[in-house]
């Protein structure tokens, strides 16, 4: 009888264990966003080797739908675009690149090397604003174990795209890169192995003085699967516009996609 019960005790247990209980109390409330029932359990990660294995740079789509927030239940599409000059190259190089892009709200340039992912500039489209990074904010790191932090002092420069040689804003910002673990998802695309990818930020750009944090899961060969405040480090910097909103996947695919020119 003890045995069956030690037995049923243990079973029970397994299958109410908590997959985010390694995690804190803010990371916990920032996922709660996706839903109910997204986060299935915990998945053994490795560290990356290639960035482009967790965001495949290739021309794509990805179709997502918002869980929370003012625009709950709206969609919203992030695309891989090729550019036709990668960014820090030559003006009129034709060395291609990549880009990441919102079409109504931002577009990060991608500078791929190393094995990492990161981004040097980006536009911010409501605000008609390009942003320029020194060092570039990191987006994916090759070599950072679970659980371990990259952190780094980043240098802002804002131009109004009017006037892309005036700097509109500067400052710094402190970036705090984490990876989180693996964790298995359903969302509407289906179910994904992902890590989850944590960047916090502190720093004042202009006139804004602000503490943000996005959080995005990523699965190997599709990219992001759902995200917690995935969007253009300009917006709540410089514009105090600090609002966080789920998103989950519902579709993605690949397609053909208009080429862009690089951001820098």
């Amino acid at each position: 009888m003890y045995t069956l019960a030690l037995l049923s005790l243990i079973l029970v247990s397994t299958l109410f264990a908590d997959p985010l209980a390694s995690l804190s109390k803010d990371d916990r409330a920032a996922i709660a966003m996706l839903g109910n029932g997204v986060i299935l359990d915990t998945v053994k990660t490795d560290p990356v080797v290639q960035a482009t294995d967790w965001l495949p740079l290739r021309p794509s789509s990805l179709t997502f739908v918002r869980t929370t927030g003012t625009k709950a239940g709206q969609t919203e599409t992030i695309s891989i675009i090729s550019t036709t000059r990668a960014p820090g190259s030559p003006v009129g190089s034709k060395k291609g690149g990549w880009s990441e892009k919102d079409p109504e709200l931002w577009t990060r340039y991608l500078d791929v090397s190393n094995g990492n992912i990161r981004v040097p500039s980006s536009l911010n489209v409501p605000e008609a604003v390009v942003s320029k990074f020194e060092p570039a904010d990191p987006l994916i790191l090759a070599g950072v174990k679970p659980g371990q932090a990259v952190t780094q002092r980043v240098s802002v420069k804002v131009y109004d795209v009017g006037d892309p040689t005036t700097v509109a804003h500067s400052g710094t910002l402190d970036s705090v890169y984490r990876d989180l673990g693996g964790f298995k998802l359903a969302v509407p695309a289906g179910t994904f192995n992902t890590r989850l990818i944590k960047t916090t930020y502190n720093g004042k750009i202009g006139p804004a003085n602000v503490a943000y944090a996005a959080w995005v899961f990523y699965a190997k060969d599709v990219g992001p699967v759902a995200f917690i405040g995935h969007r253009d480090v300009t917006a709540f910097l410089i514009y105090n516009d600090a609002q966080r909103f789920g998103a989950v996947l519902r579709s993605n695919g690949a397609g053909k996609t208009k080429t862009d020119s690089a951001g820098n």
